[in-house]
């Protein structure tokens, strides 16, 4: 089965959601594109599958190190962990299907981040399905 993948991504601020495991939900990786370290204490990531959703609040060490990713696993995957990646203990793995919207939410409540994608199965002229991948860089707003 082949199927046409649309991501799209909204950042207000200094962290992108750069990426999200969508084939098992294993991790979503968070990117710091400033030139200054960003401490993310009480920010909220919370992936969003119709009316399921599933949420990890960064602790008070968490920083994301100036032009790098941090990347949040579930707790299904923590033995893939490395260096300053991020286990959320509270969910086994990030909601993952057909449409999933992660947001990233700063202490006040502010959704500064948005990634979602959709599959849809595609064919092409001969009616035979066609991949077609359509990713779009992160648009700061």
């Amino acid at each position: 089965k082949r199927s046409k993948l649309e991501i799209k991504r909204v950042t207000q601020g200094a962290i992108c959601i750069e990426e999200l495991d969508v084939v098992d939900g294993k991790f979503v990786t968070l990117s710091n594109e400033s030139g200054e370290h960003h401490k993310i204490k009480g920010y909220v990531l919370t992936a969003t599958e119709g009316s399921e959703s599933v949420s990890y609040k960064f602790n008070k060490k968490t920083v994301i190190e100036r032009d790098s990713n941090l990347v949040v696993w579930g707790a299904d995957f923590s033995d893939r962990q490395e260096g300053d990646d991020v286990v959320a203990n509270d969910f086994g793995c990030f909601l993952h299907g057909e449409h999933v919207e992660i947001t990233l939410a700063d202490k006040d409540g502010q959704v500064v981040a948005r990634f979602s994608f959709e599959k849809a199965e595609i064919f092409n002229a001969s009616n035979q399905p066609e991949p077609v991948v359509k990713k779009d860089n992160c648009v700061i707003s």
